[in-house]
């Protein structure tokens, strides 16, 4: 019963999905057509996610169980994902799945908001090695935004990030898109097709980011306060904007505003020693 529902919900995605390519080849997409797509998307979408969690809860004590929580571990929150694993009992503690998500729950509770931020590794998108470290601070937030060139909710919402880059980046805040790319030439491309602004890097090493932030999907995006605590996690996009209006309220003047030419070189100026 669960398979044949879930298949259900998945073919009205797809299907979905298709119509949406479609109009825009055909150049019929417009901004009211893509949100409407967009609100059933995330429907469909939320009703998958209900009805795994479901089943998991009522069948903890079967294989099955392990299964869909295995296949679905990046749809759910942290406090979905607790509730699902104390279901579970002592008989299935030795699941390998269930270990990994009790580890990246632990990482979780590590950068909850208010912790100060941890520290991984970065490459620009010039080559040069850099540390997340070297971009916060200096009496600024940093909103940064998880993602993968080869995911299409990741390649649209940061485009819109870089919107929000222009229209916040004056007003005190620094704006650096992570890739969680393991093809660093495909990333670079996608970039420029995107014509993405802001400071872009890769991740050195992806793993341990998706780890120690105990990122569940992409795009995720974070907000680092300029002492270096995390301000807010596991944004979306839209989130993301409505806390950058609260903490950065001030309107742009005419002779402020942020140049839109795209800045893909990812430069930080760096003074000599």
């Amino acid at each position: 019963e669960y398979k044949r529902e879930a298949y259900r919900l998945d073919s009205l995605r797809r299907c979905l999905h298709s119509h949406y390519l479609e109009q825009v080849e055909k150049r019929m997409m417009d901004a009211g057509l893509e949100q409407s797509m967009c609100d059933e998307d995330f429907r469909l979408s939320s009703q998958e996610e209900k009805l795994a969690y479901r089943f998991i809860r009522r069948n903890h004590y079967s294989p099955a169980a392990i299964w869909v929580l295995e296949q679905m571990q990046s749809r759910f929150d942290e406090d979905e994902l607790r509730n699902l694993l104390s279901g579970f009992g002592g008989r299935s503690k030795n699941a390998q799945i269930l270990s990994d998500i009790s580890l990246r729950l632990r990482n979780a509770d590590k950068v909850e908001p208010g912790n100060p931020y941890v520290d991984v590794p970065v490459i620009e998108y010039s080559g040069w090695k850099e540390n997340l470290s070297g971009y916060i601070g200096y009496a600024r937030y940093t909103a940064i935004g998880f993602w993968r060139s080869d995911s299409e909710p990741s390649c649209r919402d940061m485009t819109k990030f870089g919107e929000l880059y222009r229209a916040y980046g004056y007003r005190g805040a620094t704006f650096l898109s992570v890739s969680l790319d393991k093809k660093r030439d495909i990333w670079r491309e996608k970039v420029r097709t995107l014509g993405l602004p802001s400071h872009q890097c890769v991740a050195a090493e992806p793993d341990v980011i998706e780890n120690r932030y105990a990122l569940v999907s992409v795009p995720d995006f974070m907000l680092i306060a300029p002492d270096g605590s995390i301000d807010s996690r596991n944004l979306t996009v839209t989130q993301l904007e409505q806390r950058l209006q609260e903490l950065l309220p001030y309107r742009a003047r005419r002779d402020t505003a942020v140049s839109s030419v795209p800045d893909t070189t990812g430069f930080v100026k760096r003074s000599s020693i």
